[in-house]
């Protein structure tokens, strides 16, 4: 055997045939938060490896609903409770 890994195989497997079936190259769509001394911010990191800085995120498969309803209803410096109300159009 070429290597070996000390892990069940049937907890490889999936991942073991995603790879090969693309031939290694599997992308990652990431989204990253944080909070330093200037405040909070949030970027996005696309699977071809651009980057953007943005008040609000959206990505996946429902990221263009997602898009129109941020659109809409954020404004900057929004209170809990109206982000809460703007949050419930996804998860009621």
């Amino acid at each position: 055997m070429l290597f070996r890994l000390n892990i069940e195989y049937s907890t490889f497997y999936p991942f073991l045939t995603a790879f090969l079936r693309y031939q290694g190259n599997i992308g990652a769509a990431l989204v990253l938060g944080g909070v330093d001394a200037t405040g909070p911010h949030l970027f996005t990191i696309h699977p071809h490896g651009s980057t953007d800085k943005l008040p609000y995120v959206t990505m996946g498969s429902g990221s263009l609903a997602a898009m129109a309803v941020f659109e809409s209803g954020w404004k900057a410096n929004m209170e809990v409770r109206p982000l809460k109300t703007l949050f419930r159009v996804f998860h009621p």
